[in-house]
């Protein structure tokens, strides 16, 4: 299992051109987005996310947290 940590999540306002992490379609300028930073098995990572996409994900997460 990879060794993972957030370190932020934050609601933006696309300046430029971006590509959704999960359903890899734009992201358009003016379009709110939510970006999340983290370390992935000591890597620095970023995301952008729309923000249904990171709504979908983070009630996914929660499902698989609480069958464990």
């Amino acid at each position: 299992m990879k060794a993972t940590r957030t370190l932020d999540i934050r609601d933006h306002k696309a300046r430029t051109p971006k590509s959704c992490i999960a359903c890899d379609e734009k992201i358009e300028v003016g379009e709110a987005y939510t970006k999340t930073v983290g370390i992935i098995d000591k890597h620095f990572v970023s995301n952008s996310w729309h923000n249904k996409c990171f709504d979908n994900h983070s009630r996914y997460v929660k499902d698989r947290q609480r069958e464990e």
